[in-house]
C-alpha cells in the first residue's frame, strides 16, 4: 500500500515536471513540435538539461521498472501453469523437478511471446492499453463475485462470463470498426470512440446475469471448482 501511495504521488510530479520543462524548454518544444509526438519528452529533457551520469541513473531506473514488473508477470503465469494446471490437472505425483521444468518452458514460451506480440505494438501505450482492457473485463467481475457473493453454483456463470468478456473485447478491439464501416462510415467513426474495456465490462456483466440462473443446477466440475485449501 505504502508503494502504491508513492506510486500515486510520483507519477503526477513527474509530469508537472515535464510539462512545465516543455512551456520553459525551447529545445524540448522544438523537439516535441519536430516529432509530433510527446513520447520524446522525456528522452529530450534528460539529453539536453541533465548529466550523461544522471541521465544514465534515470535510464537504468526505466529498464529495471520495466524488468521488475515483467517478471513478476511471468513468475505468476508460470505458478499458475505448474501448480493450477499442471501438478492438479496432468499429474499430481509431478516431483519438483518436474514443477520446475514447467515453470522455465511456461516463462520462456511467454518471453518468446511478448517479444513477438512488442514487434506488433510500436507503442507502449498502446501495449498497456490493450493488455488491460482486456484483462479488467475478465477478472474484475469474477473478482468481486468471489469476494462478496461466492457460492459453487455461480462458478460456471463467472467463467462463462470472462470468455463473453474477452472475446467482446478482442472483437471491440480488432473487428468492430471494421464491420460497422460496411454499413455506414459515420457508425465505424462513433465505434471507434467507444472503449473496449466498456464494451467487455458490459458483456461480461451482461453474460453473468443470464447463465446464472441457467447453470447453478450444472453438476460441479474440478475443471472450475476451486482447490480446496
Amino acid at each position: 500500500a505504502g508503494a502504491g501511495l508513492l506510486l500515486l504521488l510520483f507519477m503526477p510530479l513527474t509530469t508537472s515536471i515535464l510539462g512545465t520543462a516543455c512551456q520553459g524548454s525551447p529545445e524540448i518544444k522544438h523537439a516535441i513540435e519536430v516529432a509530433g509526438e510527446a513520447q520524446v519528452a522525456f528522452p529530450t529533457l534528460m539529453r539536453n538539461l541533465f548529466h550523461p551520469v544522471f541521465s544514465g541513473i534515470m535510464v537504468a531506473a526505466l529498464i529495471a521498472a520495466v524488468m521488475s514488473s515483467a517478471d513478476s508477470c511471468l513468475s505468476s503465469l508460470a505458478t499458475i501453469s505448474m501448480e493450477d494446471l499442471y501438478r492438479r490437472h496432468l499429474r499430481k505425483d509431478a516431483s519438483d523437478r518436474q514443477l520446475l521444468r514447467v515453470a522455465q518452458g511456461t516463462t520462456l514460451l511467454a518471453g518468446i511471446g511478448c517479444a513477438v506480440a512488442a514487434l506488433y505494438f510500436r507503442n507502449i501505450i498502446d501495449w498497456i492499453e490493450f493488455i488491460y482492457s482486456v484483462w479488467g473485463p475478465t477478472m474484475v467481475l469474477p473478482f468481486f463475485v468471489g469476494i462478496l457473493w461466492y457460492k459453487p453454483s455461480r462458478v460456471y456463470a463467472c467463467v462463462l462470463a470472462m470468455f463473453g468478456g474477452f472475446s467482446a473485447t478482442l472483437f471491440w478491439n480488432f473487428g468492430a470498426t471494421s464491420v460497422s464501416t460496411l454499413f455506414d462510415p459515420k457508425v465505424g467513426e462513433t465505434v471507434a470512440d467507444i472503449p473496449p474495456a466498456l464494451v467487455g465490462f458490459l458483456v461480461c456483466f451482461v453474460v453473468f446475469l443470464v447463465t446464472w440462473p441457467l447453470t447453478q443446477n450444472w453438476r460441479q466440475s474440478r475443471l472450475v471448482t476451486p482447490r480446496p485449501r
